[in-house]
């Protein structure tokens, strides 16, 4: 049973406080595909526009205040931005691809630039490098994966990822751990798509340790930097089906993802024509589950407590996220705006994306009232 008593559930404001994006707020205007959103010390927001490739800054009151980054190849330029976070406090540390390698670039509470770094895969492994948690003294957790093709197909995979600490310069430590990775469906002729309504192993960072959620067991383990195991959470859920309407609307979202994909590019070029042909026929071949994970994302929020927010089901007006204390108290289920991405909670505050129809993200900040 959840620990809050009636009266004693936090709050997050329905209306947002301030908005950010589509003209409001001065500054450029328009945001496109977010890569990340932070709130410094001092109130200030910073936002990483991954489709620009920009950082931008505003006031406490959403007012412009500079570009502290943009696109380009020069010291703290961008070609790719991915993730944006803050780093040892105030400073802001912001992610992009470079040639293949993941390329930091740290910037000081002002705005200034003061030096990047890149990382690859550890030794030995040939593999993809994803970052997946960062820690408050600038550790990176990340995971790697490898695309393979197994023997026989069609099959469905969980490859496990393989778990590593980078420390603040970008070196690798040992290996932390395996865990589960998202389930895939292979066919012969390049056909290869993630499972809809399934996740992976999800991370968040608390403190000098981490949390990770199964995806097959539904359970939260929190581990030291180490790797052993210091608690194991069990998560509340009852399972909800997948019905036709859910596949049939996750089928078309997906189809139109991939044309937006390719819209405006060169036509008659055979690769791009092979890969929409070979999504698009694995999409009528990939089994569904028959219910959806309990949970897509996780945060650690600056007091400790461990936010888990409930998947949402695809077509239903439905947001919430069940809190547990920092010694895995289950305390009760916070409601959220359904259309809107969470990015940051702090002490009072939930910051977050929503897109509208013609895809144009807005930054939001939305209060938090704990009782």
């Amino acid at each position: 049973m959840p620990a809050w008593e009636p009266g004693q559930q936090w709050e997050v404001s329905r209306d947002p406080a301030i908005v950010l994006g589509g003209g409001r707020g001065g500054g450029f205007g328009e945001f496109y595909d977010v890569a990340g959103v932070t709130r410094l010390a001092d109130g200030r927001l910073i936002v990483g526009d991954g489709g620009n490739d920009e950082i931008l800054a505003y006031s406490d009151r959403g007012v412009f205040l500079q570009r502290i980054a943009r696109r380009g190849d020069g010291p703290g330029e961008f070609r790719r931005l991915m993730r944006l976070a803050k780093y040892r406090g105030d400073s802001i540390l912001a992610l992009n691809t470079h040639f293949g390698r993941l390329r930091f670039s740290l910037f000081g509470p002002d705005g200034t630039f003061a030096r990047s770094w890149t990382v690859a895969a550890p030794a030995g492994e040939a593999r993809v490098l994803n970052p997946e948690a960062f820690a408050d003294d600038g550790y990176l957790l990340t995971v790697t994966s490898a695309t393979l093709r197994p023997a026989a197909m069609p099959i469905l995979e969980r490859e496990l990822e393989r778990a590593y600490w980078y420390d603040p310069v970008g070196t690798p430590g040992p290996l932390v751990s395996r865990f589960p990775g998202r389930l895939r469906y292979r066919a012969p002729g390049d056909r290869m798509l993630m499972v809809p309504f399934t996740i992976g192993t999800l991370f968040a960072a608390a403190g000098r340790s981490f949390y990770a959620a199964d995806p097959e067991r539904f359970k939260l383990r929190r581990y030291a930097r180490d790797g052993s195991l210091e608690r194991i959470i069990r998560i509340p859920y009852t399972a909800l089906p997948v019905t036709q309407r859910h596949v049939h609307l996750e089928t078309e979202r997906l189809l139109e993802k991939q044309r937006a994909m390719f819209r405006g590019a060169p036509s008659g070029l055979p690769f791009l024509t092979a890969l929409v042909r070979g999504q698009a026929a694995a999409l009528k071949e990939v089994p569904f589950p028959d219910s959806f994970p309990p949970y897509e994302r996780l945060w650690s929020d600056p007091t400790g407590h461990l936010w888990v927010q409930a998947y949402r089901r695809i077509g239903e007006d439905i947001s919430e996220m069940i809190v547990f204390d920092p010694d895995g108290r289950w305390l009760g289920a916070v409601e959220l705006p359904a259309d809107l991405t969470v990015h940051e909670i702090g002490r009072d505050y939930l910051l977050g994306v929503r897109s509208d129809e013609l895809g144009v993200d807005f930054v939001q900040l939305h209060r938090l009232r704990r009782r």
